[in-house]
């Protein structure tokens, strides 16, 4: 079969491209191997890690029982971008205990728009498997954990057996009380959230009534918590279109309802900004209820609203955050070690990221941006070397890497 010359360029040219980024990438890690602010000092271990095209966010877990955190990051296309030959797939990356992270020769084949994934012992066998989704397909994969960061094909099945696949987000909880991990997913087109309730061997069943209404346009950073502090765990997403936040109450039963009603506009809508594509929960006032911050879509801002009761989230008169980075999302974590969340923001169209240190009554410091080695990075946080201190893992979707920032 005679190759059509195009395709056979784009197929040359693919791997030099891949290869001058990545020299890039080293050359910005070695002006930039030690970054410090006032709370938090960041080094750079090692060199860039090439992990294959358009990481995601990494997810960190101890797949291997040794105590220390390992990594994994699904390589796939996101909105408007199209699969290449490297891409699809998982990544392990190896602790030694000290930081130091080891790229598994083996990556695991996913499909051409696998974007991400979430831990769980699915299986109840004592170690952690992974659920791996994808952009435009309902398909969820279980790949079942063997205890030494590899993995066995488990079950494969579907979200959702109609509608317009779309999918940003996948998370892990007991939703309905029997004691085993169930999987709930955002079906951003299908304006629905799709519950799948396992049964404890690694299979998936839908649950009675699913998926369930979830406003206009539900996205990333998917929380699974007792939010309404009743005992079962609630659904609370962002909805982009709808300029608002979305919360379903759970019954227990695998089942979800909104709280406000069956209506078209949002649950909760912002009143500072629009389109929040991504949300982070946690207590940032202290008062043992949950407040949340809404990352608004490629913004250097972000909204804060705190906890006024169960399931409720009202923004107080200054609820604005700067960034100090254009960003579609980030983390909440304690990296300095005060007992306050601090924000983490992940940069778009930039080599930055960007932290706010968390201050009394839910407030939040200037920005402090710190340089990363490579771009469109992405953040996930933890302790990589046992000492008690928070580190971060950055993927960069734009350079088909992965670094670490350990605290020194």
């Amino acid at each position: 079969m005679t190759k059509d010359p195009s395709r056979s360029s784009e197929l040359d040219v693919r791997p030099l491209r891949r290869a001058m980024l990545f020299a890039v990438a080293l050359t910005i890690g070695c002006e930039a191997q030690t970054q410090n602010s006032e709370r938090v000092r960041l080094e750079t271990s090692q060199d860039p890690i090439l992990v294959g095209s358009m990481p995601n966010t990494p997810i960190l877990c101890d797949l291997d029982g040794d105590g220390d955190l390992d990594v994994l990051v699904v390589c796939g296309p996101c909105c408007g971008r199209e699969p290449l030959e490297d891409s699809g797939h998982l990544q392990v990356l190896e602790n030694d205990g000290r930081g130091t992270l080891e790229p598994r020769a083996a990556r695991t084949a996913l499909g051409p728009t696998a974007l991400g994934g979430v831990t769980g012992d699915f299986d109840e066998d004592g170690v952690a498997d992974f659920a791996a989704f994808h952009h435009q397909s309902y398909e969820v994969q279980i790949l079942l954990g063997d205890g030494d960061c590899g993995f066995t094909r488990g079950e494969l099945f579907e979200l959702h057996s109609d509608g317009r696949p779309h999918v940003h987000s996948l998370q892990t909880a007991d939703v309905n009380d029997d004691g085993h991990l169930d999987l709930c997913a955002t079906l951003v087109d299908d304006h629905a959230l799709a519950v799948q309730l396992g049964d404890g061997a690694g299979s998936f069943r839908p649950a009675l009534g699913q998926p369930f209404f979830a406003h206009r346009h539900p996205y990333m950073g998917l929380h699974l918590e007792d939010l309404d502090l009743d005992g079962s765990v609630d659904a609370l997403m962002t909805d982009v279109r709808g300029h608002g936040i979305t919360l379903l109450v759970g019954s227990g039963t695998g089942m979800f309802s909104p709280k406000h009603g069956f209506a078209f506009e949002t649950s909760n809508p912002l009143g500072q900004g629009e389109r929040p594509i991504q949300a982070a929960v946690g207590d940032l006032n202290g008062d043992q209820v949950p407040d949340l911050v809404a990352f608004l879509d490629e913004s250097d801002r972000a909204i804060r609203m705190l906890g006024t009761g169960p399931a409720e989230f009202a923004e107080p008169e200054e609820a604005e955050i700067d960034l100090g980075v254009r960003s579609v999302g980030g983390l909440l974590f304690d990296l300095d070690g005060d007992d306050r969340l601090d924000l983490v923001a992940s940069g778009t169209g930039t080599a930055r990221i960007g932290l706010c240190f968390g201050l009394e009554a839910g407030r939040f410091s200037e920005p402090v941006t710190f340089q990363t080695r490579g771009l469109d990075p992405r953040v996930a946080a933890g302790d990589l070397n046992g000492d008690h201190r928070p580190d971060l893992v950055v993927s960069h979707y734009e350079f088909g890497t992965l670094e670490v920032l350990l605290q020194r």
